[in-house]
């Protein structure tokens, strides 16, 4: 899936570029539908990454690794302890994770947003078709 979306938005992305530069769509209600895909794909890939992390940054997925797992010995307080405190922790990785991921877009919408301003000045100044 990963791989396809990325493929899709690269696609995307150079039909914008020709389109912005070319101007060779013949109607605006064609450009507001590729701007469109644009927009459910990396809204997919958004939602994508975030239930990635959801699935497998979790207490299910660190209670199979565990090593006391196995362990008959523990009797079942300290087991319930040890489970609450990994839970807490995983918890909070979880979260970081989610943060992280948040902060990095947030940063890209940035660059994205600082990158366009010359772009932009490159094809206003590009003599028309």
């Amino acid at each position: 899936m990963i791989v396809a979306s990325a493929i899709i938005q690269s696609f995307n992305m150079i039909v914008v570029a020709f389109t912005t530069i070319y101007s060779f769509v013949p109607h605006f209600g064609i450009v507001c539908a590729i701007v469109f895909n644009v927009g459910i794909v990396g809204g997919a890939n958004y939602v994508n990454t975030f239930n990635h992390i959801h699935r497998n940054v979790g207490f299910f997925y660190l209670m199979e690794n565990l090593p006391w797992k196995q362990d008959t010995t523990l009797n079942m307080l300290t087991e319930y302890v040890v489970k609450s405190t990994v839970f807490q922790v995983v918890s909070a990785n979880r979260e970081f994770a989610l943060s992280a991921v948040t902060f990095a877009d947030t940063v890209g919408i940035l660059a994205a947003a600082l990158a366009a301003i010359p772009v932009h000045n490159l094809i206003c100044e590009l003599p028309l078709p």
